[in-house]
C-alpha cells in the first residue's frame, strides 16, 4: 500500500479508521446482548452543551424510532452499563468528522500530495510502497495522517492551527536541514 492510499483509506468516510479499531470503542458480543434488553440504550443520536454539562440524546429499545431521551453525562455514567460510554465516544468521533468537514468532502489526491510534501514525503515516496520507506519516513507519514484532519481548504475550521506541537530536538535538527522546521514553525504561529 502506498502512503497516498493509506491516508485516503484511513479517512475514506471522514472517520479515522485507526481510532475506530481501538478496543475501547468497539462493542463486545456481551455488550451487544445487553443492548437487546428492554429499556437499554441502543444508540446515541445527539449531543448538547447545557451550561457546563454535556447532555446526550439516546435511543432505547422498546421505544418508537423518534422517541429519544436526553441525559447529562454524569447520569449516563451512573444509570447505564459501561457500553453506553463507548456509544458516546463513537458518536463524538462521528461528530468530529462532521464538524471538521471530512465527512462532507474528503481530501482530494492533490491535497494529500501537498500535505505529504509538507512533511518531507515527495511524490515518488507518496506513490511507492510503505514497506520501502525508512523508519523516520514512516513516522512522518503517521504524523502527517494525524494532522490530516486539521488541514483542508474546504472548511475554515479545518484550517485551524494546533495550539502546540511537540517534537524532539533530534527531529528538529535533522529536519531543519530539509526545511521542515520552517513548516512546523508556521503551524505554531497564531492564526490571524
Amino acid at each position: 500500500m502506498s502512503p497516498m492510499a493509506y491516508i485516503m483509506e484511513r479517512f475514506r468516510h471522514g472517520l479515522d479508521r485507526e481510532i475506530s479499531k481501538l478496543k475501547t470503542l468497539t462493542l463486545t458480543d456481551e455488550e451487544r446482548e445487553w443492548m437487546g434488553d428492554i429499556g437499554s440504550v441502543v444508540d446515541v443520536v445527539g449531543r448538547q452543551q447545557r451550561g457546563k454539562t454535556l447532555w446526550y440524546e439516546v435511543k432505547k429499545t422498546g421505544r418508537k424510532g423518534l422517541d429519544t431521551q436526553w441525559y447529562p453525562i454524569t447520569d449516563i455514567e451512573k444509570l447505564f452499563k459501561p457500553y453506553v460510554k463507548k456509544l458516546m465516544q463513537n458518536f463524538d468521533e462521528k461528530q468530529k468528522a462532521i464538524d471538521s468537514g471530512m465527512a462532507l468532502r474528503p481530501n482530494t489526491a492533490a491535497e494529500i500530495l501537498e500535505h505529504l510534501a509538507d512533511f518531507g514525503i515527495d511524490q515518488a515516496l507518496a506513490h511507492g510502497k510503505i514497506r520501502q520507506m525508512s523508519g523516520g519516513q514512516r513516522q512522518r507519514l503517521v504524523i502527517c495522517a494525524a494532522f490530516c484532519m486539521l488541514r483542508s481548504g474546504s472548511n475554515p475550521r479545518r484550517a485551524a492551527r494546533p495550539l502546540l506541537i511537540l517534537c524532539c530536538a533530534a527531529a528538529r535538527t535533522r529536519d531543519a536541514h530539509q526545511g521542515r522546521a520552517a513548516y512546523a514553525a508556521q503551524w505554531l504561529e497564531p492564526a490571524t
